[in-house]
């Protein structure tokens, strides 16, 4: 992603969860997804963990959760939220991840591809 996509969703960050709608169901397309207890699940472009919340919920205290996102601003307001003693967090690039290969269960994506300038790349990565 690009410094203006940084700056954007960073410029955004604190009132983000004023912006965007709570949707319970996504827990229940996690559920159907198979996120389960004791699961490592990478959740691309969390932002503030709208999604992060339901997954740690499903992963329990056994899994372990990786909150990346572009913006630094949007990973500190999802530490805010969201129970860390299950979660790491990432400040890094979906084209251009900063991590191992095979080390997640699942790798969950919601809501993040429209903004990606280069998917095939991002896909790679993924």
């Amino acid at each position: 992603m690009s410094k203006a996509h940084r700056d954007y969703f960073s410029s955004l960050a604190a009132g983000w969860d004023t912006m965007v709608e709570d949707l319970p169901v996504l827990r229940d397309y996690l559920v159907r997804f198979g996120v389960s207890p004791g699961e490592t699940i990478l959740d691309l472009g969390a932002g503030t963990g709208r999604l992060t919340k339901y997954i740690i919920d499903l992963t329990d205290a056994d899994g372990w959760v990786v909150v990346e996102d572009i913006s630094e601003r949007m990973l500190a307001e999802a530490a805010k939220l969201l129970d860390t003693s299950i979660a790491g967090y990432l400040c890094d690039d979906v084209c251009d991840l900063a991590l191992k290969s095979n080390i997640f269960d699942k790798v969950i994506c919601f809501s993040l591809f429209p903004h990606i300038l280069h998917p095939r790349k991002a896909l790679s990565e993924i």
